[in-house]
């Protein structure tokens, strides 16, 4: 049995789970190289590349590391098809038992009779016997 030479490509295809990126290189007033790392669920690194900041990409990086952010999701997303976004399973919220509300008859406002204010006895003074 003999090799036979043939130019083709064989694709595999690897569930990736999250990505992580890394500033490698910068070179003042001109560019940078970030290295964008992809992994599966268990955190086993799957692939590996580079993408290069040069002239508006790196300028409009400024200060503002949360342009990386951007820039390194685009270039993930050229590698990778987003799935939907994982979710966590609906939990429904626990429904506490129901009462209907209940409607007491009205009752109708009674009129007591009026009570005079209680007096309390008073006492006279007494006098005492006086001796002459």
């Amino acid at each position: 049995m003999s090799d036979k030479l043939i130019n083709g490509t064989f694709v595999k295809t690897q569930k990736v789970c999250s990505y992580r990126y890394i500033i490698a290189k910068v070179v003042p007033h001109c560019s940078a190289t970030i290295i964008i790392i992809l992994f599966d669920e268990l955190k086993y690194e799957v692939y590996r590349f580079n993408k290069e900041l040069v002239g508006d990409e790196y300028d409009a990086w400024g200060i503002d590391d949360s342009y990386l952010d951007i820039i390194v999701e685009q270039e993930v997303k050229k590698f990778v098809t987003i799935d939907e976004p994982a979710q966590e399973p609906a939990q429904e919220p626990a429904q506490e038992p129901t009462q209907e509300p209940t409607q007491e008859p009205a009752q109708e406002p009674t009129q007591e009779p009026a009570q005079e204010p209680a007096q309390e006895p008073t006492q006279e003074p007494t006098q005492e016997p006086t001796q002459e």
